[in-house]
């Protein structure tokens, strides 16, 4: 069976804000070499769907300038979450913090890029995240804009004796919903295609990556 995983954004170590990064660019969570693996510790904040993953990847500060991924299971040592997650449009996300106090994992738990990563690829391991994160918007944009039509199909209000579905200014922001879903699913796609077909060109689909992204209203 096929484990969650998840990452997170860095807390400063006062605990106030959202922190990402020290001032350097560096995490304050770190890892320390110790016999056989690794210790890190370290807060996280925005961890996404944290009361159900498995694995958790976290960023955290190896030395004095370099970063590293590790892959932390779930009921590790040392390894808990704080239920701070508490808004109102995006609760289900379960974004609570992630909290490692000295969690002890193995040698191969740190992420290591292949070494025959392909030159020009652009070294971005978040392009599947937006994509990923665009495919999902546009699969909401196509639910609303099918239960919003099928509603002023039925819709028929007392005083206008018929569906407001027939109402020039409803089927124009329709027609508008339409036009904007059937312009991103195409540009989605060829981009996530591209990607896929020519590894040494992805550091050229970042605008593309980017414009697949973007909201459009």
């Amino acid at each position: 069976m096929m484990s969650s995983k998840g990452g997170a954004r860095e807390r400063r170590s006062d605990g106030t804000g959202d922190g990402l990064t020290q001032p350097r660019g560096m995490p304050t969570t770190t890892a320390h070499r110790i016999d056989g693996g690794w210790e890190i510790s370290g807060r996280k904040t925005f961890t996404t769907l944290a009361p159900v993953l498995d694995y958790f990847v976290v960023l955290a500060a190896v030395g004095e300038s370099e970063r590293g991924n590790f892959l932390v299971e779930r009921g590790t040592p040392g390894l808990s979450v704080v239920e701070t997650w508490d808004v109102l449009g995006m609760r289900a996300t379960g974004s609570h913090d992630l909290v490692l106090e000295g969690v002890v994992v193995p040698e191969e738990a740190r992420i290591v890029p292949p070494s025959d990563r392909p030159p020009g690829d652009g070294g971005s391991g978040r392009a599947w995240a937006a994509l990923l994160l665009s495919a999902a918007y546009l699969g909401v944009a196509r639910a609303a804009h099918d239960f919003t039509a099928k509603y002023a199909q039925e819709r028929v209000p007392t005083g206008l004796g018929k569906p407001i579905a027939e109402l020039e200014g409803v089927q124009e922001s329709l027609g508008r919903m339409e036009i904007a879903i059937r312009g991103a699913r195409p540009l989605l796609m060829d981009t996530a295609a591209a990607w896929d077909r020519d590894p040494t060109s992805r550091a050229r689909l970042t605008p593309d990556i980017a414009a697949a992204k973007y909201p459009r209203h």
